[in-house]
């Protein structure tokens, strides 16, 4: 009896969701839904197959989310709430806090995304030099949401210490936070729409130091799935001719740590040459959306694009920057 239990967990070790299969994908992009409301509000999806075991950050201001179990008990799925958009006219609880996020994990410098914006970090030595020493230590800040997503990580170890199949997913700031706790402890990930976070990754001290970067993100289970409408998704939020920019938010990244699993749309791409770097979100914001992605998109069931890593992605950051020390 010993043997087979032991053998039952290590298979247990060894579930992962198919990235390949249309259903996983969709269940998986419901669970990040579900992640911005309560259960019972308008908005809530049911997930067949599937309960809310757990739900952390509710009664805060920061980081919240959901842990959902399979109805089997094989597997748990902590999902992450994405931004909740912090504009003039209003934004959510969380707002505040996401939005410090979004700008100290995406942004190349301090969210100095232009000469009139004030650092949130003294790390920008002028308009297009940047204290790397600095920019390491200020990565680890106060409020960080990597840090608490990564005890909520540990805390489910402990509270289920047999459901050793754990997956992580969310949407845009959640699935890059999703992703970047996956990458700490090697286990799968789903993210949705995420920014590039590759990029806050090195900064933490996640990537390894081996011969072969790109061989070892390639063996990764982390997948990011978005459309090649969404800026934000393609790295392309950026520029004063976005609101990304007006709003304050400093979504400079492009990389992501996994593969890229791009749906091609069929209207005209926001990758046309003459549109550049810089494009206007007011006409792209509905394909960031996780419930646009769903109904338009994961809904239909189509075949998941093939899911590929972007190679020596990294370099390509932050090209207009100097880093100093």
């Amino acid at each position: 009896m010993e043997s087979f239990e032991l053998n039952s967990l290590k298979k247990r070790k060894h579930i992962v969701p198919d990235h390949t299969d249309p259903e996983t994908v969709l269940t998986l992009a419901k669970m990040t839904l579900d992640s911005y409301y309560e259960p019972g509000q308008s908005g809530w999806l049911p997930i067949p197959g599937y309960n809310v075991t757990a739900k952390f950050g509710w009664e805060q201001t920061g980081i919240r989310g959901y842990l959902f179990q399979d109805t089997d008990q094989d597997v748990l799925v902590i999902v992450i709430k994405g931004t909740s958009l912090a504009t003039p006219i209003g934004s959510g609880p969380t707002a505040k806090l996401d939005k410090l996020n979004d700008n100290m994990m995406f942004s190349c410098c301090c969210a100095k995304a232009g000469w009139e914006w004030t650092p949130i970090c003294n790390c920008p030595t002028d308009s297009n030099h940047c204290s790397k020493s600095c920019l390491l230590r200020e990565s680890n800040f106060d409020g960080s949401y990597y840090n608490l997503a990564q005890t909520i990580y540990l805390a489910v170890q402990e509270w289920f210490p047999k459901r050793t199949a754990i997956w992580m997913a969310g949407h845009s700031l959640g699935g890059a936070l999703a992703t970047l706790v996956a990458l700490t402890n090697n286990v799968p990930a789903f993210a949705f729409q995420a920014p590039g976070d590759m990029l806050y990754a090195s900064r933490l001290g996640l990537l390894p130091d081996v011969p072969d970067l790109d061989a070892y993100l390639d063996d990764l289970s982390i997948y990011h799935f978005g459309n090649d409408k969404d800026p934000i998704y393609m790295g392309q939020c950026r520029g004063v001719t976005s609101s990304c920019y007006w709003f304050d938010y400093a979504l400079e990244s492009k990389c992501h740590v996994g593969k890229e699993c791009i749906y091609r749309l069929d209207q005209p791409s926001l990758q046309k040459q003459d549109l550049g770097d810089n494009v206007d979100i007011f006409t792209a914001i509905q394909y960031h959306s996780i419930e646009y992605v769903i109904n338009n998109i994961l809904d239909k069931r189509d075949p998941v694009p093939k899911c590929e890593l972007k190679r020596n992605c990294l370099a390509t950051e932050c090209t207009q920057w100097e880093f100093t020390d």
